[in-house]
């Protein structure tokens, strides 16, 4: 899974969800799942319960997720 989220031109938080992929090949795939509208403040939370959401209209579960988590941070 990866998420972006972005605001739009009328002050909107836009969150993009990808799913991301292996096949046995090894060939990496990508897709959109979604694009939802966050209403009001985006807490993490708020993003969690809104990946959750899109998981579960999808038929996906956080149980099958495997992966590496990346985090970007500023070095001092």
């Amino acid at each position: 899974m990866a998420l972006d989220e972005s605001t739009d031109i009328n002050d909107n938080a836009q969150l993009a969800i990808f799913v991301r992929g292996v096949n046995n090949q090894f060939e990496v795939t990508e897709e959109l799942l979604c694009v939802k509208t966050m209403q009001g403040r985006t807490t993490a939370k708020d993003v969690f319960e809104q990946l959750c959401d899109a998981m579960e209209h999808a038929g996906l579960s956080l149980k099958s997720l495997r992966g590496i988590i990346h985090l970007f941070y500023k070095i001092k």
